[in-house]
């Protein structure tokens, strides 16, 4: 008798989201990342930011938000599909995937999300990550990144 498994694709896919030095209060959005071919089930997000040299203040947080669409080149909340500064509108109507705490110096911190979860379970045609950095400083110049790997099922 088959069985349906979870199975993985490629590991450690760059998210095209340009995050050295991203100021306080200010917000990036990555390419977006088009699943209309690979079919993934779900997207597994993993973020890596580093402080900047001066001790986290403010809100002390970055927050990881997606957003998604139904394929075509309409996107939500101005979002535009390419590595971009983005004007993040308050109260924000994206949907909250993670957030990273920060409170010393040059840290590394990390997070990891389902972008599947943040839509019901779904993981739309076209997604996409935006980025907010209210710590208080401007993020490290080198070291921040987003990777992402699709997950489908599999007949084993």
């Amino acid at each position: 008798m088959a069985s349906i498994k979870e199975a993985f694709g490629t590991a450690d896919q760059t998210l095209t989201i340009t995050l050295a030095s991203l100021a306080s209060a200010t917000a990036k959005e990555s390419t977006a990342i088009d699943n209309s071919s690979n079919l993934y089930t779900d997207a597994f997000v993993h973020a890596v930011v580093v402080m900047g040299s001066s001790t986290p203040s403010s809100d002390k947080s970055v927050y990881f938000y997606v957003w998604g669409n139904t394929g075509g080149t309409t996107y939500p909340e101005g979002i535009t599909g390419s590595n971009a500064t983005y004007s993040i509108k308050s109260p924000c109507n994206l949907k909250l995937a993670a957030v990273i705490n920060g409170t010393t110096a040059s840290e590394t911190l990390g997070c990891n999300f389902s972008v599947a979860r943040c839509f019901g379970g779904i993981l739309p045609a076209k997604w996409g990550v935006v980025v907010y950095n209210v710590t208080g400083q401007a993020l490290a110049a080198s070291g921040n990144a987003i990777y992402y790997q699709g997950v489908y099922a599999t007949v084993a």
